[in-house]
């Protein structure tokens, strides 16, 4: 075992807790915050098993409270995020995705999606309290998202969906034909990954067949 693969297991048996106690109890510094985020990813997007998860979630409240620092906070709680969000439990997971941003502004040259993940989640259950938080973080933390057809196609339809929903249609419909053009390319990734962020294949699919209905409004 490589000297970081202790913190990257895909799997979690009661011998893999051990081994990972074991190096844990022997790491110093920043690598206690990290392997326990770390390992807390792979827990909740590898393995993703109700069980996994709220093992993940074990490991990250461990992180939070006990070895929490400022250079990895907005990540262990945009995992947090995730977490929650797998599990069905909206409210935890928008608590959680706000604290990553607030940590990143903390922190300004740590970057990441939370604002996706945050906005995604405020547009899919039409949240109209949090739509000016969620705009608001797009601006803020969005100016790398044009990089890839992945996060701007993401981007374009959290835009489309949450300004369609307050009456803004021409706008809505600019910013989703805007994401549709990121839609084609960005179908080429499902050969290669399970879906686009947390979006599997089928919700992808959907998500894409209601922006079109913006677009063509």
């Amino acid at each position: 075992m490589t000297s970081r693969n202790w913190y990257r297991k895909t799997t979690w048996s009661k011998a893999d807790q051990e081994d990972f106690e074991k190096h844990f109890s022997r790491a110093r510094g920043v690598t206690k915050p990290q392997a326990l985020t770390i390992q807390a990813h792979h827990l909740i997007h590898d393995i993703g098993t109700r069980d996994a998860i709220n093992a993940g979630i074990g490991l990250i409240d461990r992180m939070l409270k006990d070895y929490s620092a400022d250079f990895e906070n907005a990540r262990a709680y945009d995992f947090l995020g995730d977490a929650n969000e797998r599990l069905g439990n909206f409210d935890s997971a928008l608590v959680a995705y706000s604290l990553s941003l607030d940590a990143q502004r903390k922190c300004p040259g740590i970057t990441g999606q939370v604002h996706l993940s945050f906005g995604d989640l405020v547009a899919r259950l039409k949240i109209k309290e949090r739509y000016e938080e969620a705009l608001n973080a797009l601006k803020e933390f969005g100016s790398n998202d044009q990089l890839t057809q992945k996060t701007r196609f993401m981007h374009e339809s959290i835009l489309a969906r949450i300004l369609y929903d307050l009456g803004e249609a021409e706008k809505a419909k600019l910013h989703a034909l805007n994401a549709l053009k990121s839609a084609y390319v960005a179908d080429q990734f499902f050969t290669k990954e399970k879906g686009i962020g947390k979006l599997s294949n089928e919700d992808y699919r959907k998500l894409e067949k209601e922006i079109r209905q913006i677009a063509n409004s």
